[in-house]
């Protein structure tokens, strides 16, 4: 996945109002994993399907935030969810930290961190000789 789909399928999250079972195999496949393609004869058309609940679950969600970086989510009880965070100290230098990552729920919130995390990193690897 280049840097370009990443930044997409952030935007998709974030503007998700609730799960999402395709936003979910789109992630699964972000994040690396195998996933198979299932013809739907509703929609007449293939689609990718994971058993992966990230935009359902905040543990599964979290399960994706790379090793090593700090996180918090919160909520004013009538406003938007919010997930931010800090890189881990290799990263300190090249990555800065994630600011107001929106979601409709927490699980799409911390989704959505992860995946800017995980951006993030993707970036910092290339601009770093």
């Amino acid at each position: 996945m280049t840097a370009d789909d990443l930044r997409a399928l952030i935007q998709r999250v974030e503007w998700a109002t609730g799960p999402d079972r395709e936003l979910d195999a789109e992630i699964a496949r972000a994040v690396g994993k195998k996933i198979p393609r299932d013809y739907s004869r509703a929609r007449e058309q293939w689609t990718w399907s994971s058993e992966d609940n990230y935009t359902a679950s905040l543990d599964t969600a979290v399960s994706m935030i790379p090793a090593g970086w700090g996180w918090s989510v919160s909520t004013t009880g009538a406003g938007p969810v919010v997930a931010f965070g800090h890189p881990p100290d290799k990263w300190r230098d090249a990555v800065d930290w994630i600011d107001d990552t929106p979601g409709a729920t927490p699980a799409l919130a911390v989704a959505c961190f992860a995946l800017r995390a995980r951006l993030a990193e993707m970036e910092s690897r290339h601009a770093i000789p």
